[in-house]
């Protein structure tokens, strides 16, 4: 009894989807020269549309290159290509892996991107990305992508419609930071010193001289200082996006928000 008991617990798992999915892996192109980077964009694994700040016309052309884990909380880590089928999970757009990264444009329909896609936009409106999971699956995500998004360095009025960003506060700055702890000690110590990192980065985004920071050999002192300046420019609603760690050993945490360069003397 015992023995079938075991054998249905292992059928129910196959047709649940509990074992673990096969990942979806590809090759990713390197972007053409005739392209430049407009924005490097943080999504997360646990949140539906996030927008990017960057609006298409109709008929531009862009290139959207990605790259990154993330996952399910039973499932290995996987890039933005996904899973291959439903890994057990319900799907925002069932026509597409698991955890595939998904873009819109404006209110018109999802498209698939993955690691790299070449697209005309359809229609104008601000280019959006979400992982291709149902909102009710986003407790157990953990981990993002980081989406990085081309226009032509060329503008063309033949063929390519002009690319037109949504304004944003004056003299603000949008910021995209990677902030790495060497590791080595604690997970709570590595995140901490990652963020710490990515704090300072943001303080010399704005424009102040970091160099008094890090000639403090005190860490208590130094992350009082740091964290202090910090919250003068960094504007609320920042996220800070939890990567773990990577392969050489190293904690990454990205840091996505704005500076305010004005305030600050």
């Amino acid at each position: 009894m015992k023995r079938l008991f075991i054998i249905f617990l292992f059928y129910l798992c196959l047709l649940t989807g509990c074992a673990y999915p096969n990942i979806k892996n590809q090759t990713i192109p390197q972007v053409d020269s005739s392209y430049k980077l407009e924005k490097d964009m943080a999504v997360s694994a646990r949140t539906g549309w996030q927008d990017s700040e960057i609006m298409l016309r109709e008929g531009q052309k862009f290139i959207i290159r990605a790259s990154g884990l993330w996952n399910k909380g039973f499932a290995p880590d996987c890039g933005p290509d996904g899973y291959i089928g439903s890994a057990g999970e319900i799907r925002y757009n069932s026509e597409y892996g698991a955890m595939s990264l998904l873009g819109k444009i404006g209110n018109e329909k999802e498209f698939l991107i993955g690691s790299y896609v070449v697209m005309v936009a359809s229609s104008s409106g601000e280019l959006s990305f979400r992982p291709n999971c149902a909102d009710i699956g986003f407790w157990d995500n953990s981990g993002g992508v980081i989406a990085s998004i081309y226009l032509p360095k060329v503008y063309n009025a033949q063929d390519n419609a002009a690319p037109l960003k949504v304004e944003t506060v004056a003299k603000s700055v949008d910021v995209l930071i990677k902030g790495y702890s060497p590791g080595g000690k604690s997970r709570q110590q590595d995140y901490q010193e990652a963020l710490l990192n990515a704090k300072l980065q943001a303080i010399e985004r704005a424009g102040i001289d970091i160099s008094s920071y890090t000639k403090v050999e005190n860490f208590v002192v130094t992350h009082d200082l740091i964290e202090s300046k910090a919250q003068a420019v960094l504007e609320p609603g920042f996220q800070v996006i939890d990567m773990g760690y990577q392969s050489d050993g190293s904690f990454l945490v990205i840091l996505s928000g704005r500076v305010t360069t004005s305030k600050v003397k």
